[in-house]
């Protein structure tokens, strides 16, 4: 004989479960869970300073893990190289790699804005200085271009 049952759906359970199972993963790689978008569940907003603070272990876990992938980085290239002249009897050689990482954390666009607008009040930064904090990427060229130019036109 043939019972119909209709099981319950425990969605929630599994959900919380997921969550669990990820947050776990997460510590466990010196992550934060922040870092990944995951809440600690209080719900209440925090500043950019507690952000800093609470995901310090996701900066270091990355500073860590990027010295990691340095030396492979740097010597895959070559070792591919080596490889092309050796079994296919090509002429190629390399230089060594350099390899740069980017930041980890940008500064964010108003509060730089914030920073420079109040030295910029208190006359206490040179043009020059304002345009290479809001520009640090730009080179030396650059920076003396836009300030000639700037200052060309305040007279």
């Amino acid at each position: 004989m043939l019972t119909i049952t209709q099981f319950a759906i425990r969605v929630k359970e599994h959900v919380d479960a997921g969550k669990a199972l990820n947050a776990q993963i997460l510590r466990g790689a010196g992550y934060s869970a922040r870092s990944f978008g995951e809440s600690d569940g209080s719900g209440q907003q925090i500043t950019a300073t507690e952000v800093h603070a609470r995901e310090r272990k996701s900066f270091s876990t990355r500073g860590r893990k990027t010295g990691y992938w340095n030396p492979t980085l740097q010597w895959g290239p070559d070792v591919l190289l080596s490889i092309d002249r050796e079994v296919f009897g090509r002429k190629v050689t390399a230089d060594k790699v350099e390899v740069h990482w980017p930041d980890g954390v940008q500064t964010d666009p108003e509060a730089l804005g914030r920073t420079v607008e109040l030295f910029n009040r208190a006359q206490a930064m040179s043009l020059e200085t304002k345009i290479r904090t809001v520009h640090p990427d730009w080179d030396d060229d650059q920076g003396r271009n836009i300030c000639r130019n700037l200052a060309a036109g305040r007279k």
